[in-house]
């Protein structure tokens, strides 16, 4: 079972905790997909005649990610002395996973498939919502058994 190793008494003030969110994995390799996104919206115009506004819609649906991904590490991230990083638990882990599978998948069927907007993305919306459930009960249960 992994094991959290962080001071529970410090009070930390909000550079800090912003620090200790964007030490995540999943922060960082977001916002390393969102800079990528970023790039290559300048050398896709250069190559393509008539940019749509498909690249544009996918980086707004990375940032959204970026953000969401965020928030869930401020709620439920654990700061780990020993490897010097925030952690999150394997289910929020995988649930984030999953969440950006489905979203990389709607969008698909959203710009290339015959599925309206609504459609292609009720899925990713449940999925969300199932995880800051999860990560807000587990903050609740960590600070009343504390």
């Amino acid at each position: 079972m992994l094991r959290y190793y962080y001071n529970r008494s410090a009070n930390f003030s909000l550079q800090k905790r912003m620090y200790q969110v964007a030490t995540n994995r999943m922060v960082r390799g977001m916002i390393v997909l969102n800079i990528v996104l970023l790039l290559l919206i300048p050398i896709l115009d250069m190559i393509l005649l008539d940019m749509s506004h498909k690249i544009c819609f996918l980086l707004l649906l990375c940032v959204a990610l970026l953000a969401y991904v965020f928030v869930i590490v401020w709620i439920s991230g654990h700061w780990n002395e020993q490897l010097q990083r925030t952690q999150l638990s394997p289910i929020i882990n995988v649930l984030i996973l999953v969440l950006i599978l489905s979203c990389s998948w709607a969008f698909y069927q959203h710009m290339y498939g015959e599925v309206g907007w609504w459609g292609a993305y009720i899925f990713p919306i449940c999925i969300a919502m199932t995880t800051i459930v999860i990560a807000i009960l587990t903050r609740i249960i960590e600070h009343r058994y504390r």
